[in-house]
């Protein structure tokens, strides 16, 4: 699983960037929803469809590969981009940060302890004795299974159903947040950090008027563009 999720990251950003080609908008929250839609089907096949045999095991492995290659997307093409894109760069290793911190923090903290107590609710009884799983009767092993296999399925894909309707959302809110973005971005860049700064002053110190930021109707045509047409654009604007 750890193999294909790696593998499954690059596949994702490819797809991200060819989805969002294909539309500017919309590409890379539809990369997230095929990621998400992809992660809970096979998710709940392999727990809840699947026999536990081992007949089915070159399936569920064959499963199992699937899903580390599909569920990785969301991350490195939708979230990663967004953020690059919508954040001010002075504050974009920051932010991205507090995502992966805020994620990770979260599934260690929660997932393993709500999984335990819906498995207990559920019906996951430990012996009295303490012993081992080859000694528990086969009636008690079927049992703390079943519960296991329930609990992981409601512990997973609620919040999964949640971040389903976060991306579907960004078909509504990407392009309104890119507009607005960019002519905060493009003031913040009127010479206020220090490397603007010096290149001002530079300008000033040769009698060169500092070239000023870009119109708010410009910067607004510019964040409807593709980054490869922005030249166009402005030529059409000017």
């Amino acid at each position: 699983l750890n193999f294909s999720c790696a593998l499954g990251g690059p596949i994702g950003g490819w797809v991200g960037d060819r989805l969002s080609t294909w539309s500017r908008f919309h590409g890379r929250p539809l990369t997230a929803q095929l990621s998400v839609t992809a992660g809970i089907v096979l998710f709940i096949v392999i727990l809840l469809a699947l026999p536990r045999e081992w007949q089915t095991l070159p399936v569920m492995a064959t499963l199992i590969t699937m899903f580390g290659l599909t569920a990785s997307w969301a991350g490195v093409g939708c979230n990663s981009p967004l953020l690059l894109e919508l954040v001010d760069e002075r504050s974009t290793a920051r932010v991205i940060a507090l995502l992966n911190a805020i994620s990770g923090a979260a599934s260690a903290m929660f997932g393993g302890p709500v999984v335990g107590l819906l498995a207990e609710v559920m019906g996951y009884v430990v012996p009295a004795d303490n012993s081992t799983v080859e000694l528990m009767p086969q009636e008690d092993r079927e049992r703390n299974s079943a519960a296991l296999t329930k609990a992981l399925v409601a512990g997973t894909i609620p919040p999964w159903g949640l971040c389903l309707i976060a991306f579907t959302l960004l078909h509504f809110t990407y392009k309104r947040d890119v507009q607005l973005a960019v002519p905060a971005r493009s003031a913040g860049a009127g010479g206020k950090s220090e490397g603007d700064s010096t290149v001002t002053d530079a300008l000033i110190a040769q009698n060169v008027e500092p070239p000023p930021p870009p119109p708010v109707a410009l910067a607004e045509a510019l964040a409807d563009c593709e980054p490869t047409e922005q030249t166009a654009c402005m030529t059409s604007q000017n």
